[in-house]
């Protein structure tokens, strides 16, 4: 016998009766413990995908300062452009916040993979009795008692 109410756990009762015997059952229900909020897998995964495209991008604008930088110095010092110095900052500047930005991004990945509940817990079914039995309900406001008689 199962015994159920919203926000209360199951009581699982499984007596055993003889012929024409009573067997009083007392029903006593226990709130159901409150679900912790979990982070969506999802969460982490796009949060590090984030960390690595940022990374990537980083990597790119600072490449491209590296490359202008060396270009401009294998000039002759009279030759050299000035927009292009100019360029080098930007882009070097650029892929420093870029690399905070990814750092930032990769902490918080961390953070949401130690919080996220990578296994779903078991649901515990109690097992069900088929078949009907008459029951009698008795009891004081706090408790239900069954009386449980087989037909």
């Amino acid at each position: 016998m199962v015994a159920s109410a919203p926000g209360y756990l199951d009581f699982l009762a499984e007596p055993t009766l003889a012929d024409q015997k009573d067997s009083p059952i007392v029903v006593s229900l226990n709130p159901a413990p409150q679900k912790r909020g979990s982070v969506p897998k999802a969460a982490v995964f796009v949060t590090g995908g984030s960390a690595l495209l940022v990374l990537a991008v980083g990597i790119g604008f600072g490449a491209a300062a590296q490359a202008a930088a060396n270009g401009q110095l294998a000039l002759d010092p009279l030759l050299r452009e000035p927009g292009t110095r100019n360029m080098v900052s930007t882009n070097a500047t650029v892929a420093n916040v870029l690399f905070g930005l990814s750092g930032a991004l990769g902490i918080a990945t961390v953070g949401l993979a130690a919080a996220t509940r990578w296994r779903n817990p078991p649901e515990h079914e109690p097992k069900r009795v088929s078949g009907r039995l008459p029951l009698i309900p008795t009891g004081q406001p706090d408790s239900l008692a069954l009386a449980v008689r087989e037909p």
